[in-house]
């Protein structure tokens, strides 16, 4: 049970608010606001009643939107072994005997909207790890951050400052099963750019898993309710290849902003498990590269679900970039699209042969560009667009080698650079013109610039260039 910040208003002096850690004024009846804004976590709250020892003490817990209430065990009176505990209209009333002028109360209760922990790393490695920092920067100073641990959440230590880039420091060597909690003050973020950032380091044959609120590195006192990363960038390759296989309870916030998780996974090659996104909202760039060159194998198909609207420039561009092993894509069922958001999403994914579906019937520019190109697929998936953007299909298919069989695709008004080199280098597709099996497209007589160059250039078949205005190519 997480216990939460509390604000404490005397029940007979409504406008006089008792700062955290601070006595109210003498009274015998009080009033607990629980809002998670003002106070420290495991205040305790010294009453000084009005009545001397003996007097009945009433105490009422008021829970604000949200919150549920304390248990009676989550009450703690001190000098007081017995107190009645009533629960009337969602308040909670307890009344106790007092044993002395002072008494500390400390309640604690949930709050199901974001009960989350520290950011944490536990040790999987039989030999045990080390967990390090480190500073990149081209030229520029270093983007220094200030980090604390804690083996128990109660005992903090603050970890070193850096002093050179590509110097990493050293924040904690773990025995098997052993696990650190990390928190901070960053309003800065961990990142600036993606030329200036500070990324976590493991020890070479280590396994970690990661969990808790990766925002407690931002905002250690107000993390649990705080969704929104206060910089661009802010957690631009942070776990950069680091031995993670399982993220799967790495709390990300609710608001990403630009470039957030821009190569947050970059090279994780164990990684098998991965964070949900928690966005209400995504934002320009937010998912850039964000498990390139990973491990993955499969990702949930309901991972993206979620986003049927509302994609943002380049959201998921190069999101799963290299990831050689990945069998299984999530589902992409977003029918209103923006420009670049699936740009090279999938490029490179060499064992996926599958593609997941792409119902948008109006595109965006370069919405599609690179795809899936250089990946294992073996069939394309169904292209139902009618309206085209610039360069909406551009490199698509380059370079898939298994591709046998390609979408008949419906636009008849094409767009400048639309299918530029879209089925370049697919040798095992078999393209032909004036006839064949099955309709890939028929050429318009008005074609906008490198709307077709080099559409089926080094692909099988009889035919294996730029198509001509006014002609039907098919696949066989």
């Amino acid at each position: 049970m997480k216990k939460l910040k509390l604000l404490v208003v005397p029940f007979m002096a409504a406008s006089f608010l008792v700062g955290c850690g601070g006595s109210p004024t003498p009274s015998n009846s009080y009033t607990f606001h629980f809002d998670g804004t003002n106070c420290k976590v495991n205040d305790k709250y010294e009453i000084k009643p009005q009545y001397k020892k003996g007097a009945n003490v009433s105490i009422t817990i008021v829970p604000d939107d949200n919150y549920v209430l304390p248990n009676q065990n989550d009450i703690t009176v001190k000098g007081v072994d017995d107190y009645t505990y009533n629960i009337v209209d969602k308040n909670a009333t307890f009344t106790c005997v007092m044993p002395g002028n002072n008494v500390e109360v400390i309640v604690t209760a949930t709050d199901p909207r974001k009960a989350h922990d520290y950011l944490s790393f536990t040790c999987n490695s039989t030999g045990g790890g080390t967990l390090s920092y480190v500073g990149k920067t081209k030229s520029a100073p270093l983007h220094n951050v200030n980090l604390e641990y804690s083996l128990d959440r109660d005992n903090w230590t603050k970890v070193a400052s850096l002093v050179k880039p590509d110097e990493p420091v050293e924040i904690h060597k773990f025995s098997k099963d052993e696990t650190i909690y990390l928190r901070g003050n960053n309003p800065s973020g961990m990142a600036q750019t993606y030329r200036i950032y500070t990324s976590f380091v493991t020890s070479e044959g280590s396994d970690f898993v990661v969990s808790g609120d990766i925002m407690s590195i931002i905002d250690k006192e107000n993390f649990t309710f705080n969704d929104t990363p206060p910089v661009d960038y802010c957690f631009t390759y942070l776990f950069k290849e680091c031995n993670i296989s399982d993220a799967s309870a790495l709390i990300l916030p609710g608001l990403p902003s630009k470039y957030c998780y821009m190569y947050l996974f970059d090279s994780c090659s164990k990684l098998t498990n991965i964070p949900a996104i928690n966005a209400t909202t995504l934002e320009e760039n937010c998912c850039y590269g964000m498990f390139r060159y990973s491990g993955l194998v499969t990702v949930p198909t309901d991972y993206l679900s979620s986003y049927t609207t509302n994609l943002q420039y380049g959201c998921y561009a190069s999101m799963f970039y290299g990831c050689t092993s990945l069998t299984q894509a999530p589902a992409l069922p977003a029918t209103v699209l923006a420009d670049g958001c699936y740009n090279a999403m999938f490029y490179g994914c060499t064992s996926l042969t599958e593609a997941p579906g792409l119902p948008a019937k109006t595109l965006a520019q370069n919405c599609y560009n690179s795809m899936f190109c250089e990946s294992g697929l073996t069939k394309a998936p169904v292209l139902p667009a009618t309206t085209l953007a610039d360069s909406c299909y551009h490199f698509m298919f380059d370079g898939c080698t298994s591709l046998a069989e390609a979408p008949t695709l419906p636009a008849t008004t094409l767009a400048d650079s639309c299918y530029d080199a879209m089925f370049r280098g697919c040798t095992s597709l078999n393209v032909s013109e004036g006839s064949g099996a099955t309709l890939i497209f028929k050429c318009p007589t008005q074609i906008p610039k490198d709307a077709v160059k080099s559409m089926f250039s080094n692909t099988g078949g009889s035919f294996k260039d730029t198509p001509t205005a006014g002609n039907s190519y098919y696949w066989n």
